[in-house]
């Protein structure tokens, strides 16, 4: 862990986290003690809070009681450097349409100063994505690799993954797993 002190053993940490929506609860109550290193997972049916827990601690939704810190700090006072080190994948996998592969990933490349091409060009290889494509051409597993190559090649403290293989086929599901396992490995990225 480089320019932010960890002040505690948990790279996310949330007390008493609650978030609605209305009459709606999304979250109610949640503590949730994540430690640094390793892949964790959140299991939860369909509008189980999954999602707007992610957003949250991301800094991108409020939470309407209780605290949320990630890498130690309050997830809604994330520095664009702490913002930096962490990593996010959904199940979107939003991506500028216009642009190829090669623009999106020099736009990216040029944000993260730790940006590592070797991650990269390792993660890339498991899917087949041309340089010279489209991201309107990609198909949604080629997507799902192109989105996960350059998130690991931030070379995050922490990723989140919201659902990236949901809609994947078989193989381009095996493929993004594979990369995962990896580049939690080789990394040390908590996931």
């Amino acid at each position: 862990m480089t320019e932010y002190s960890l002040m505690t053993d948990y790279i996310i940490e949330t007390e008493a986290l609650t978030k609605r929506f209305s009459d709606k609860v999304a979250l109610n109550q949640c503590e949730l003690k994540i430690p640094v290193g390793g892949i964790h997972a959140l299991i939860g049916a369909n509008g189980a809070g999954k999602s707007t827990l992610f957003r949250i601690l991301l800094g991108l939704e409020k939470q309407t009681t209780g605290s949320c810190k990630i890498l130690g700090h309050d997830s809604q006072a994330l520095t664009p450097e702490l913002r930096g080190k962490i990593g996010y994948v959904n199940e979107e996998h939003t991506l500028p349409v216009w642009m190829t592969a090669a623009e999106v990933t020099n736009m990216q490349r040029n944000l993260y100063p730790q940006w590592r091409q070797d991650i990269y060009d390792s993660v890339i290889g498991h899917f087949d994505v041309q340089p010279n494509q489209k991201v309107a051409q990609l198909s949604r597993g080629e997507r799902a690799g192109l989105n996960l190559s350059m998130a690991l090649a931030q070379a995050p403290d922490v990723l989140i993954l919201d659902e990236p293989t949901l809609g994947l086929d078989v193989v381009a599901k095996q493929a993004f797993l594979e990369a995962l396992m990896y580049t939690e490995t080789d990394v040390n990225t908590t996931i």
